[in-house]
């Protein structure tokens, strides 16, 4: 009797105990425990706290996704949400071709989905449905009749997916036909991977998405098709249309809590600069990776509507802006012979354009170039908790560095490489930032052993960059990691 209450007791604290995230949110411990014993097998099969964050991969072999399709009815009640990546484009997977493979891993997971989310008479009766064709045959239909009945009766009892949030993240954008999934009534979330921005979006979504991010929007076509996702809260998008009347139409969304976007050219973020201080949901910005250089007309249209937008929290620039006046004076004075001619860029102000943009919380101007001193702007947004300003040059100097770290003290990634920092005098103050995780100060060659050692009171720093001299040894380096208590690399970093 005293043994039958201690297993009643210990059975309770297995249930207990998943129903504790740690255990119940990772599949692989769960499986881990249904191996262990019969108690604990039972325990997860009858598990109903749907933690489990389950990551499924479309490049998987089709043996593996084939486990998963009937493992998730059977363990619906566990899941949480479902996350499907793909990696970039493959020629083959274990020698089948790839678009016949993706093709079949959907089809697969597509019925997974819909065996876990419908009824259980549903789910028993689409079960079933594959079966009929072989159930015809006269030497064969009464033991697949009772199969049939067996699964039907195992289905009855299996638990559904109540609330699946089901996370779709592909690595690459390039696939032949549109993804159809407008039948994928628990997709909330559908992102492409940074590297994938710069291709559309080439599919079709349920009306029920939440949150879009990546793709490009070429044409007044793929506006109207976000426009139909009317639970759409969060929208990051690659614009390479330009035109304000579009982009004001997405701030009608009546959902739509936090856009973000982005630019590869000049001429369309110069076209949509006006719209900007309309978007109250514009929160991230950035117009980077532009290979032609701007206009000076274009520059002006960008600053202007950069400085009207105080919502950003998070911008990224790269400026480059053509000298029309050198480029002309060059042409002129150009020997016929010469066949590249090196087009000049102008200095600009742009920290100058975003000291009114106080609510913004990441900043990076990278790559640019910038009038001497332009970097002083910066110490207005004292909200700043990541500023990388690497490859400005002039843009930076000792005395700004210096104001920023003095005035930014919520900083925790500073990154002044390849500026203009001459001395190093700014890391008196730079030592101050005792929030600070990553310093990167590469490229610039008047780091003295003196002044680094400065840096050792930073015990939260996880990175540092810098640029080997003669007295700033990897011996030096090590040293340094040693007292601050970070690791170190051979050469120019410590992490």
């Amino acid at each position: 009797m005293q043994q039958q209450g201690a297993s009643a007791i210990n059975l309770t604290a297995i249930y207990i105990a998943l129903e504790h995230p740690a255990l119940s949110s990772s599949p692989q411990v769960l499986c881990a425990a249904a191996r262990t014993c019969r108690a604990w097998r039972e325990a997860v099969q009858q598990c109903g706290a749907g933690n489990a964050a389950v990551r499924v991969c479309l490049a998987a072999p089709l043996s593996q996704l084939c486990s998963f399709y009937e493992w998730l009815p059977k363990h619906a009640a566990l899941v949480n949400s479902i996350t499907i990546c793909s990696p970039g484009l493959l020629h083959a997977v274990n020698g089948l071709p790839w678009e016949l493979h993706l093709e079949v891993a959907h089809v697969l997971l597509q019925q997974a989905l819909q065996l876990a989310t419908a009824s259980p008479t549903a789910a028993a009766a689409a079960a079933a449905a594959g079966q009929n064709a072989a159930a015809h045959q006269p030497h064969q239909q009464q033991q697949q009749q009772q199969q049939q009945q067996q699964q039907q009766q195992q289905l009855l009892r299996l638990p559904t997916i109540r609330s699946v949030t089901m996370v779709l993240r592909l690595y690459s954008g390039y696939w032949t036909s549109p993804l159809d999934l407008a039948h994928w009534t628990q997709l909330r979330e559908f992102s492409l991977t940074e590297s994938s921005w710069s291709t559309n979006f080439n599919a079709n979504f349920p009306p029920q998405l939440q949150k879009l991010q990546g793709g490009e929007l070429k044409q007044e076509k793929d506006f109207q098709a976000i426009l139909q996702l009317q639970q759409l809260r969060c929208l990051s998008c690659h614009d390479n249309v330009g035109q304000p009347g579009l982009l004001l139409r997405l701030a009608q969304l009546p959902c739509l809590q936090q856009l973000s976007l982005r630019y590869y050219e000049y001429d369309a973020a110069a076209g949509a600069a006006a719209a900007w201080q309309q978007l109250p949901q514009l929160h991230e910005l950035a117009v980077i990776g532009v290979e032609e250089l701007a206009s000076r007309q274009q520059w002006q249209a960008i600053g202007w509507g950069l400085a009207a937008c105080t919502s950003l929290t998070k911008l990224r620039l790269e400026v480059r802006v053509k000298d029309e006046d050198a480029e002309q004076e060059q042409e002129d004075a150009e020997d016929e012979e010469l066949s590249v001619i090196v087009v000049p860029c102008e200095d600009v102000e742009v920290c100058a354009r975003l000291a009114g943009l106080t609510n913004l919380q990441e900043l990076s101007v990278t790559e640019s170039f910038l009038v001497p001193g332009d970097a002083l702007a910066v110490t207005a947004l004292t909200g700043l908790t990541r500023l990388d300003l690497s490859n400005v040059r002039a843009g930076v100097g000792d005395v700004a560095a210096t104001v920023i770290a003095g005035r930014c003290q919520q900083l925790q990634h500073l990154d002044l490489s390849n500026c203009d920092l001459g001395s190093m005098a700014c890391l008196a103050v730079v030592r101050h930032l005792t929030q600070l995780t990553e310093l990167d100060l590469e490229g610039n060659s008047g780091l003295a052993q003196q002044s680094l050692m400065l840096l050792t009171g930073l015990t939260r720093l996880q990175r540092l960059e810098v640029t080997p001299n003669p007295e700033v040894t990897d011996e030096v380096m090590h040293r340094f990691s040693a007292v601050c208590g970070s690791s170190s690399s051979s050469s120019s970093s410590c992490e």
